[in-house]
């Protein structure tokens, strides 16, 4: 899920990260990703422009996750091409279309291969992009 790692542990995503100094203590521990919530009604909110610099240093083997809430199509994709980001998790009411649908809607793996853009549900991550399936 997080990349081309084949491991017999689970992969292990710590959200929430607003700073360097966490992000590198939680990839110190052992973290698979990292999630960076650009939602800004969270407590846990980072804006995209302040926090650039700092996730780009992140090491390339640590997936970088944007975590988005009910998104415009246009804020998704835009996102979704900054370099620095791997992969989005739609944490609101999109529906599964919404990351389906448009043509130009890139969720092919960027730094970290096998990585899809997912939709967080109660209990579980339902993969919303069949074609990252396919990579």
């Amino acid at each position: 899920m997080f990349g081309d790692k084949r491991s017999d542990r689970i992969q292990v995503k710590i959200c929430g990260i607003t700073n360097l100094a966490d992000a590198l203590a939680a990839i110190d521990c052992g973290a698979d990703a990292l999630g960076f919530n650009f939602y800004p009604g969270s407590k846990r909110y980072i804006e995209i422009e302040t926090a650039r610099d700092w996730i780009d240093m992140l090491p390339g083997s640590v997936c970088k996750v944007a975590v988005l809430v009910d998104p415009s199509l246009d804020e998704a994709i835009r996102v979704n091409e900054l370099r620095f980001i791997d992969a989005l998790q739609l944490h609101g009411q999109e529906s599964p279309e919404f990351g389906r649908t448009p043509k130009e809607w890139d969720c092919s793996p960027k730094s970290t291969p096998g990585m899809a853009n997912s939709r967080a549900a109660p209990g579980k991550l339902q993969n919303e992009c069949d074609r990252c399936q396919q990579t």
